[in-house]
């Protein structure tokens, strides 16, 4: 009986995915992880926060379209007490990577 309970639970938070439509294909493999992570390594300290903060962020911080929202990432990063210059220089170095 736990056992149809459970199901249920899965599927009325939303937990369960019926086995054809879920994506088992993953496009990351050890080469690409060793890749980004050089990448990172080679990012200044206060980009690599910045990486860190925006994977952290909240649901509240991001536009419907799954970008940030980029005056309160601002807002973020000026009560943590960074600099007009640190802010410029990670958002540059970060968009240099993206290219």
């Amino acid at each position: 009986m736990s056992g149809s309970f459970e199901a249920a639970l899965e599927v009325y938070y939303g937990t369960y995915i019926e086995p054809e439509k879920a994506n088992l294909v993953s496009t990351t493999n050890p080469e690409s992880i060793l890749i980004w992570k050089d990448l990172v390594e080679k990012m200044s300290r206060e980009t690599r926060e910045l990486l860190f903060l925006v994977n952290n962020l909240p649901e509240e911080m991001f536009l419907q379209n799954g970008k940030v929202a980029k005056l309160k990432l601002l807002e973020v990063l000026q009560i943590r007490g960074w600099t007009k210059k640190q802010m410029n220089k990670s958002f540059k170095e970060l968009k240099q990577l993206w290219r």
